[in-house]
């Protein structure tokens, strides 16, 4: 990155990344999230990592429940108080996919909403959407009986 290039200069982009525990594999997501540009990493977990900086995070939250969309919300709230405006709201539990939708549509965080994550989540709905859309695929199991 070149000196007082704009990227450089822009403010932070506070990202929160949820996930209930610190699985290495969720880790190394989270760690190529911090190392973006212009990004600053903060965290939602049930469990901390250890050695939170070392995964790129700035700062983490404890939360009860990382699959509850209340608590989700409430944490987020907290370091949006002590951090600014939360740009995205990222995870890639699958499970935890519908609340973190949920969690974006009631923050206003840009992102999948709750039902194009629902439609990730179950393949029929998915398959419903994409034929509506005049998308031929095959037929799904349900429909094949």
């Amino acid at each position: 990155m070149q000196k007082n290039s704009p990227v450089q200069n822009a403010p932070l982009r506070n990202v929160v990344f949820v996930a209930p525990f610190p699985m290495e594999t969720t880790l190394a997501f989270a760690r190529a999230v911090g190392t973006l540009p212009g990004v600053r990493l903060l965290g939602l977990f049930q469990k901390p990592p250890p050695d939170p900086a070392a995964h790129g995070f700035h700062a983490i939250q404890i939360i009860d429940d990382a699959l509850n969309v209340d608590v989700i919300v409430a944490g987020v709230e907290v370091l949006q108080r002590r951090f600014g405006p939360i740009h995205r709201l990222l995870g890639v539990l699958e499970d935890a996919q519908v609340q973190l939708g949920a969690a974006r549509e009631r923050l206003g965080i840009e992102g999948p909403t709750e039902a194009i994550a629902h439609r990730f989540r179950d393949k029929g709905a998915m398959k419903d959407t994409l034929r509506a859309a005049g998308d031929p695929l095959c037929p799904s199991p349900a429909t094949s009986l």
